[in-house]
Formats: structure tokens, C-alpha cells, sequence
């Protein structure tokens, strides 16, 4: 398979690539991890309690000629609702700080927010708006990556199996897929 020219190649993959891939990632894959299933409803009732409550309060902080012009669609998914809310003149007015990757709109990224709070001369109510809306988001992020979908990767021995590769990945670095087990929240 590998040709005597390559001798390194050759040893690195029988001292150090064969052995990770037998011990540590076959034994990844076939332990799996555990998820306890009588405290997941309960997990899940926290998560969509305080997304609701989040989302109440945030919702209750929006100007209402903002909310009017906004009533088919109200969401706090919407970034349009938001960067009404915070910079139009029928919202807060705050002055935005700067665009969209694409300039093509006012930014309201995770950055720009905290720097909003911080800024001089912004109202209460706005900051309050998006110390609501950043407690919102962060819920209803554990919710729709992780929550909404592990059920259907959950085994008939409680865990979820995912697969491990070593090749996948740009930065040579371990990969994991179906569900990528890696971006999980230590809550």
C-alpha cells in the first residue's frame, strides 16, 4: 500500500495513525454518549420556559409603532424586527454602529449589541430590550441545535453514536459527524 520510498509516511501510520484510529476513535464511536432521558423533558421544559419568558419581555420592550408595523410577522428571529427596534425612528433611534458583513444592512450581531449596552445616550428600555432579546437568543439556540434534534440520533442503548474521522477535517484535527458531537454546550 505504501511504497519503501515513503518509509516516514509508512511508520507514522503504523506507530501513530493505526493505533488512535483502533483504540481511541473505534472506542468513541462504539461507547457513544449517554444522554439521560428522564431529565431531558425536564432540561427541555427549562430551555422552552425561558425562551418564552425571554421572548415575552423582550416582545413587551418593542415600541408599539414598531410592533404595529411588524404585527403579521412579530419574531425575535427576524434581524429586520430587531434593527427596527434598536435604530429606526419608530423604534429606539439608536445610532448603528456598523453594517452587515454583506453592507447591506445595519448589523445587530452578538458584538454589536454588547457594544450598544455599553454606549452612551441609549435608552434603558433598549438595553433592556437587548439584555431580553440576548437571553432569548441563547435559548433558543440550545433549543433548535440541540434539543429539537437529539432525539432522532438517540439509540435503543440511550447514547448517541457518532462517527469519529481523522481525515475530514482542514486543520487536521479530529472530526466528528451525524451529529457533530463537538459543538455541544457543556449544559
Amino acid at each position: 500500500l505504501l511504497k519503501p520510498l515513503h518509509r516516514n509516511v509508512a511508520n507514522y501510520y503504523v506507530r501513530f495513525t493505526m493505533p488512535v484510529l483502533r483504540k481511541t476513535i473505534y472506542s468513541l464511536e462504539r461507547n457513544g454518549t449517554y444522554i439521560d432521558m428522564t431529565a431531558m423533558p425536564e432540561v427541555r421544559n427549562d430551555v422552552e420556559v425561558g425562551m418564552s419568558k425571554a421572548e415575552e419581555a423582550a416582545l413587551k420592550l418593542i415600541p408599539r409603532k414598531v410592533r404595529e408595523a411588524h404585527r403579521s410577522d412579530l419574531k425575535l428571529t427576524r434581524s429586520d424586527l430587531v434593527r427596527d427596534t434598536l435604530f429606526s425612528r419608530k423604534g429606539f433611534g439608536i445610532e448603528p454602529l456598523r453594517k452587515t458583513k454583506g453592507g447591506d444592512a445595519w448589523s445587530v450581531d452578538k458584538e454589536t449589541r454588547m457594544l450598544l449596552q455599553e454606549k452612551e445616550g441609549v435608552p434603558q428600555e433598549a438595553v433592556e430590550f437587548i439584555r431580553y432579546f440576548d437571553e432569548y437568543s441563547e435559548y433558543h439556540t440550545l433549543w433548535s441545535r440541540y434539543l429539537k434534534g437529539f432525539d432522532k440520533h438517540i439509540k435503543s442503548d440511550g447514547r448517541i453514536h457518532s462517527s469519529f474521522s481523522m481525515t475530514t477535517a482542514v486543520t487536521g484535527r479530529l472530526a466528528s459527524s451525524n451529529p457533530n458531537m463537538q459543538n455541544n454546550p457543556k449544559r
